[in-house]
């Protein structure tokens, strides 16, 4: 299948736009030629290619003037962590202030959460390693709670639950029993079935969208996603 491109006008394969998923087509306009060259006019190359991460993460941060102050993130926010900054470091999208404790001291201990003790009151855009520090997950909660920064009604009973799958690991009831969690088919609110799930991964292969593929199976673009990549429906 063919699209025109809005720029150069001519007829390319479907392959040569770009994935945009609330255009109606589910394609881009232009051509990723006619892109290319529109970032190279503007920019005079492409915005990431000369730049390691770490340079592209010092271009996103506002140091403050005083030696204990907040060093504000001013890049992108993100969604799920509303606040917090977020960064791609070439591999995955990571929180800003991570990316930049695992600059200063090193990499993350699996378990173990990255807090803010920033002076005054604690503040999401902060990447000073000197305001950060490790705790888990239970003395993260324990410390927004005391600092009067936590929803306790909102977050507190999810961020137990998950602190104590992490406290007890297979002894934990969801791992004894897991025919009792309600899982894929087993939840009744479920939309998709095992069928449907390997019935969109036959489309896809096809060359169907996966806006077109949320679009024929009522769901969301998310959700065919994570089926594509075997993160759901496995």
């Amino acid at each position: 299948m063919e699209k025109q491109c809005t720029h150069c006008l001519l007829f390319k394969h479907l392959e040569d736009f770009a994935e945009r998923y609330e255009a109606p087509s589910g394609r881009a306009s232009w051509c990723k030629q006619c892109m290319r060259e529109r970032q190279r006019a503007v920019y005079g190359w492409h915005p990431r290619q000369h730049l390691i991460p770490e340079e592209r993460f010092w271009q996103k941060v506002r140091k403050a003037d005083t030696p204990n102050g907040c060093w504000i993130w001013i890049g992108g926010i993100g969604g799920k962590k509303p606040g917090y900054g977020t960064f791609w470091d070439g591999q995955r999208k990571i929180s800003a202030h991570m990316f930049s404790y695992i600059l200063h001291y090193g990499s993350i201990p699996k378990g173990l959460c990255v807090c803010h003790n920033c002076p005054g009151k604690d503040n999401p855009h902060c990447v000073n390693p000197g305001h950060l520090w490790l705790g888990t997950l239970g003395e993260n909660v324990h410390d927004a709670i005391q600092k009067g920064s936590f929803d306790k009604l909102k977050e507190l009973p999810h961020l137990l639950h998950l602190e104590r799958v992490r406290q007890y690991g297979s002894e934990h009831w969801t791992n004894r029993h897991p025919e009792k969690r309600f899982v894929q088919e087993r939840n009744p609110m479920a939309k998709l079935t095992a069928a449907k799930a390997a019935q969109i991964r036959k489309l896809a292969k096809q060359g169907w969208t996966q806006q077109a593929l949320a679009i024929q199976f009522q769901c969301s673009q998310s959700t065919i996603s994570d089926i594509l990549t075997y993160k759901r429906w496995t």
